[in-house]
């Protein structure tokens, strides 16, 4: 649906129908460092945001961590190509695609060894906020 979201509002922005594709990619993206930035909440609240496979009850908390920093890392990786696609957005659609910029910032967190996946996130600082500002100045994700 954030893939969807995100070329829906490029549409709305008039970005060039060549965008959409990169859009829906760079949104999902966006989706699955929230859905992964957001897990510990949602399984408090008892809310299955991934398949049983990854979070089973049979691994153990190191292997579905490992599981969860591979699935990050993937995300990170199909994200690049789609920000690539994304130069030579006009000015007046760049709106759509500044979800790029914290997509990239949360996998490449998400996936790192030293992300703590039983912690919930605080809400977001300065950084993240100075990252989408400069994003949205120079017009690229």
């Amino acid at each position: 649906t954030a893939g969807a979201l995100a070329a829906e509002m490029g549409r709305v922005l008039d970005a060039p129908a060549g965008f959409a594709e990169p859009l829906v990619r760079v949104g999902a993206a966006y989706g699955l460092a929230g859905t992964l930035r957001s897990l510990p909440v949602l399984l408090v609240a008892g809310r299955e945001a991934l398949p049983r496979e990854i979070l089973s009850k049979g691994s153990s908390p190191s292997e579905a961590a490992d599981q969860l920093r591979s699935l990050a890392a993937s995300g990170l990786e199909a994200l690049e190509p789609a920000r690539h696609a994304l130069r030579g957005l006009p000015r007046r659609a760049v709106a759509a695609a500044l979800p790029a910029v914290l997509a990239r910032r949360d996998l490449a967190r998400l996936s790192s060894p030293g992300w703590r996946w039983d912690t919930p996130p605080g809400p977001r600082g300065l950084g993240d906020r100075m990252a989408v500002t400069w994003a949205g100045l120079r017009s690229r994700v």
